[in-house]
């Protein structure tokens, strides 16, 4: 039998988070997992949209966060195999953003 590595889930803490409208998708993030704090600077994008109609009336859409990127994460690579649950940490905590659009 071969041998496997299990990677159990990081337990994530939400801290603080610094982007802000208009530019929401982009700020400093600090945040505990498994106890060990992190902070710097992430990308997200966004699963929103904004568009306009034929009467040129705006029509925005916030969406939750898809993709997070940036230093914070090219700085701690062991925080890339835990993705899914760092999102889902974003997302329950920074507000939706609408465009995606910076990506």
């Amino acid at each position: 039998m071969r041998g496997f590595s299990f990677e159990a889930n990081m337990q994530f803490e939400f801290i603080d988070y610094s982007g802000c409208f208009p530019n929401l998708c982009a700020g400093k993030l600090t945040f505990k997992a498994d106890g060990k704090q992190y902070a710097g600077y992430v990308d997200m994008i966004s699963g929103g949209d904004v568009w306009f109609d034929d009467h040129w009336s705006e029509h925005v859409e916030e969406g939750p966060w898809t993709d997070v990127s940036g230093p914070l994460l090219k700085k701690n690579p062991e925080l890339l195999e835990h993705k899914t649950e760092l999102l889902k940490m974003i997302n329950e905590n920074v507000p939706h953003g609408c465009c995606g659009g910076c990506a």
